[in-house]
């Protein structure tokens, strides 16, 4: 099977100061279709910034068009470094009874330090639950963070307990991630019930992801890392989808390092942004792919930013 080098590229960016994260968007797309071609070690991926202002807008160089049409720009430069390392894929969660815990832990994201965060079971993003509808699911997150951890001084409030929402799912309210109730404080646990069910019937197959949804730290508690894809599979859904290794979480988010590798989280009313793209916690990553058809689950999970994806 002929192997081909697919960027992941950031093809369109800023639409805006929405604070909504879209979840759960798939979108299956042909791979090959660079007819047996290597995307380039420094190859750029291709955006437009749609705001003037922005420090992502830059002047664009006219590339010379064969045949004498009319010259299209060539986008200006990447958020962060060159297609180098590989996508990472989450590790999978496929029980009925599942243990989640949350802990602060070292992660190698840059060259150099490695970058603090919280995360779900040591990994960012945290393991993908994956359930078939209709069957009840248990999930046990424990609260392992440090009392002592910086993070916790970032935002608007110090609260330390946490509270996990599996957004898109069929809830009931104590299973639901109440931003101030049912919460888990340090060194605790709690059990979520998940039945796949929805209006008394089986659950329709959706991408949905999972996060800390305490109030007022979501937008903190997920920069630093908290959050997770949830799939429930559908026996009903076509056949024709492709599966297994073929079905591919893709988490895109960005964020802010500083000179250290690290993220300190500033709140902002119009939402916080950064200026390194990572897709899977992995900076602008390659992925190996055939030629054949590949299902993407595309999960927003910046704090503010909108993106508009292609392939070239």
């Amino acid at each position: 099977m002929a192997r081909q080098r697919l960027g992941l590229k950031r093809y369109l960016g800023i639409f805006g100061s929405s604070a909504a994260v879209v979840a759960g968007m798939m979108v299956l797309v042909a791979a090959g279709i660079s007819g047996g071609g290597v995307l380039p070690s420094d190859a750029k991926p291709a955006y437009a910034c749609h705001k003037p202002n922005h420090p992502c807008a830059a002047t664009a160089t006219p590339t010379a068009t064969p045949g004498g049409a009319t010259p299209t720009a060539t986008p200006a430069g990447p958020v962060g470094g060159t297609f180098t390392d590989p996508l990472k894929i989450p590790p999978v969660l496929t029980a009925a009874s599942i243990n989640v815990t949350m802990a602060e832990t070292q992660e190698q994201i840059l060259p150099g330090n490695a970058t603090t965060m919280w995360t779900f079971n040591g990994e960012f993003p945290g393991p993908t639950i994956r359930r078939p509808t209709g069957q009840t699911t248990q999930v046990t997150f424990t609260n392992n963070m440090p009392p002592s951890s910086p993070f916790f001084q970032e935002g608007l409030s110090a609260v330390s307990d946490m509270t996990i929402h599996n957004h898109g799912n069929h809830s009931t309210p104590a299973n639901d991630g109440q931003p101030d109730d049912f919460l888990i404080p340090i060194g605790g646990s709690r059990v979520y019930t998940y039945t796949g069910l929805e209006a008394g019937g089986n659950e329709r197959g959706v991408t949905q992801w999972y996060h800390d949804h305490r109030a007022p730290v979501t937008g903190r508690n997920v920069w630093h890392g908290l959050a997770g894809f949830y799939i429930i599979d559908d026996p009903a859904d076509p056949s024709t989808l492709p599966s297994g290794e073929f079905d591919v979480p893709l988490m895109i988010a960005d964020r802010a390092f500083d000179a250290g590798n690290q993220t300190p989280y500033t709140f902002a009313t119009a939402g916080v942004t950064g200026t390194t793209l990572l897709v899977n916690g992995v900076k602008q990553p390659f992925f190996e792919v055939g030629d054949r058809m590949y299902r993407f689950r595309i999960l927003d999970a910046s704090n503010v930013r909108d993106y508009e994806l292609a392939l070239s």
